[in-house]
């Protein structure tokens, strides 16, 4: 009976338990820290929502997800910010949705739709009109134009031998 016991306490303590970590867990890079720029602000909400999406087991109440924000705060106004947050308006910490769209009005650019405009008149097609395309697509979304605006303006910077190629075909009704 002792050897058995011992066989069966070596194979149980040979298990993994359930609280040393899930398999499968998704692996991911992590974000890079806030700058402070306004340019980076939406990149950076980006990344730490679809970070805070794949850590959704461990950072699970809206606390958790402000307190791992902030650890992505470069120094500086980032952290300074922050640090406002924690000692004037401490609520802000338990609704992250709140908190992220606080963080994007303190950040963020405050003029958008002429960022946008001037970003879109400075843009050329210089390499695949795949690339341009996406390039365009990042800031034409910031800008209320209809489908003909939008076709006109990305149609104006293209190379010349793309505009060759392009035909426009009438609307089938």
């Amino acid at each position: 009976m002792g050897v058995s016991m011992n066989a069966i306490t070596a194979h149980l303590s040979g298990l993994k338990t359930l609280d040393e970590g899930l398999k499968g867990t998704a692996k991911f890079k992590e974000p890079k820290p806030f700058d402070g720029k306004a340019s980076s602000v939406t990149q950076f909400l980006q990344d730490i929502r679809n970070t805070i999406q794949l850590s959704h087991r461990s950072l699970i109440s809206d606390h958790d997800k402000c307190l791992y924000f902030f650890t992505y705060l470069g120094p500086g106004a980032p952290k300074e910010w922050y640090n406002s947050v924690e000692l004037h308006n401490r609520e802000l910490l338990d609704d992250f949705e709140k908190f992220a769209e606080s963080f994007k009005k303190h950040f963020g650019d405050s003029n958008i739709v002429a960022t946008a405009q001037n970003k879109l008149d400075e843009l050329y097609q210089t390499r695949s009109a795949a690339q341009y395309i996406a390039r365009f697509n990042e800031w034409v979304i910031h800008l209320d134009l209809t489908d003909t605006s939008k076709i006109h303006m990305l149609y104006q910077h293209l190379k010349m031998s793309v505009k060759d190629t392009v035909a426009f075909v009438p609307k089938t009704t």
